[in-house]
């Protein structure tokens, strides 16, 4: 991606601004056992739900991959995995000048992992980000 990290350039030749970035650790508060795919599953449904209630549209979810953990036996609480590290949600616009004249701006909540805290941001979020359909995509809004 470019090294500027306010500024994003998709492949449909809309760029965008980054506007927040939030990041944190998937796992900082699992105690003991370990992650599965069920509790992820439920994990990226609630920060989809989450993400969607706050700001009014839905956010764009760039799929993470889910790598098994190795677990002799069969494990009680569903089947072991974990997801990236680090949980990025960011918000990305487009101005005025924006491929959209009928709004003053596009917005697009984006919801990515990947191993360690951004920037920067990880090549395979980075190549999702810009393969984004924006005008499909986005939201617009009007002053």
């Amino acid at each position: 991606m470019e090294r500027s990290t306010r500024y994003l350039h998709l492949d449909d030749g809309e760029v965008v601004s980054m506007t927040s970035l939030r990041q944190w650790e998937v796992y900082a508060g699992l105690l003991e056992g370990l992650p599965t795919r069920e509790r992820n599953d439920a994990t990226l449904a609630r920060l989809v739900a989450d993400s969607e209630r706050s700001l009014g549209y839905p956010p764009y979810l760039v799929t993470p991959t889910q790598t098994p953990i190795a677990y002799a036996g069969k494990y009680p609480f569903g089947d072991p995995a974990r997801l990236p590290r680090i949980a990025c949600v960011a918000r990305l616009q487009s101005g005025p000048r924006g491929r959209r004249d009928e709004e003053d701006y596009t917005e697009l909540t984006v919801i990515w992992f990947q191993e360690e805290f951004a920037f920067p941001m990880s090549e395979d979020a980075a190549r999702a980000i810009r393969g984004i359909d924006w005008a499909r995509q986005a939201w617009g809004f009007s002053h």
